[in-house]
């Protein structure tokens, strides 16, 4: 059909889209999802559903304008494509389910949450923006990525873990693995490992990866080209914020008692104290380049 009627109250005003019937790409906005949204854009539409999503790419704000979109607010229910919140240039999207390949990738600014899974490489060449994913990423996460001074910081906040080449290349960024799961009856559990992979940080120059780690399975030879580090007094309280706002998303109870904060994974109580964590850095050299 023709354009989309623009709204009479667009920060009131919610546009719901079922998505049946979109093909996974093209320019067509009768045709494609994607250039549907800019369309929707142009006529004035800031507040999106999106459901029955099927494999559609490239739902983000990058379709939409040519400049900043920081009051744009996106939902989506089903399965997006590849290139979920791709080159964000401001905003909110929450993605209710799963995301596949390049979540995130060349990520400006915004906010992103992707309440399960997402593919392989997520936040690929990414310069800012604030990130949650509340299940496990795949291999190469945050490839060739950067915090860009002139965007929002990059703070990418995992649940879960992630396999083989996080971080490689990287050049930026705090990041957070909680190396977590809910089974099956809904508590939560520490995974084998908090990082399922090897080569991490391979060929990075900067970035901080903190990992909760109260067993200490984090082995040396899964980050051999980075390097423990002692977090400062001054660290904690920046890390605590990340720890706690990835926990609190997933609507993980925090108690406090005696100034102390703490949650329960394994039926167990961990206080929210450096100790039951590990901040890995890139160890400087290019040895990452030689495994491949």
């Amino acid at each position: 059909s023709g354009a989309v009627a623009a709204p009479a109250h667009p920060q009131q005003q919610t546009l719901l889209v079922d998505a049946r019937g979109f093909e996974p790409e093209g320019i067509d906005p009768k045709l494609a999802l994607a250039a549907f949204l800019r369309q929707a854009y142009e006529s004035g539409w800031r507040r999106f559903i999106l459901y029955r999503v099927n494999g559609q790419r490239l739902i983000s704000t990058a379709v939409m304008g040519r400049s900043d979109t920081d009051d744009v607010e996106i939902d989506v229910y089903g399965t997006p494509g590849e290139y979920f919140g791709a080159f964000m240039q401001g905003g909110t999207i929450r993605c209710h389910g799963n995301a596949q390949n390049f979540t995130a990738m060349g990520m400006h600014h915004g906010n992103l949450y992707i309440y399960g899974n997402a593919g392989k490489v997520c936040g690929y060449a990414s310069k800012g923006g604030s990130v949650f994913i509340l299940g496990d990423i795949v291999d190469r996460g945050w490839t060739n990525s950067v915090n860009d001074p002139r965007c929002q910081d990059l703070k990418v906040h995992i649940l879960g873990s992630a396999s083989k080449y996080c971080g490689e290349s990287l050049m930026g960024g705090d990041f957070f693995f909680g190396g977590l799961y809910f089974d099956k009856q809904g508590q939560l559990r520490t995974q084998a490992r908090p990082y399922r992979g090897t080569k991490l940080l391979g060929g990075a120059s900067r970035g901080n990866m903190l990992f909760f780690d109260p067993y200490h399975r984090l082995d040396p030879h899964q980050y051999t080209h980075g390097k423990l580090t002692e977090m400062t007094a001054d660290d904690w309280p920046k890390w605590q914020t990340m720890v706690e706002a990835t926990l609190m998303l997933a609507g993980v109870v925090i108690d406090e008692e005696n100034g102390i904060r703490s949650f329960i994974a394994d039926g167990k109580t961990f206080p929210l104290t450096p100790e039951h964590f590990r901040l890995i850095v890139p160890s400087g050299g290019l040895k990452g380049y030689e495994s491949h």
